[in-house]
């Protein structure tokens, strides 16, 4: 699983990282066999980082 963002997108009021929250969620279940990779786009507003987690998501997938 690949899961991108664009730093922008990130509320500063709030405490919590709900991006990361997700993250550290999933990583608790101890998915056999799961691979999982976070990536937040600095200065990147939720189209501007897209593109580039498309991208990388899709690299990320399918290295061997």
């Amino acid at each position: 699983m690949y899961l991108s963002m664009g730093s922008l997108d990130r509320d500063t009021t709030q405490a919590e990282n709900v991006f990361l929250d997700f993250k550290n969620q999933l990583a608790l279940h101890h998915y056999k066999g799961a691979k999982m990779k976070l990536q937040e786009f600095g200065n990147f507003e939720h189209m501007d980082a897209a593109l580039p987690g498309f991208m990388k998501g899709l690299v990320f997938v399918f290295e061997k």
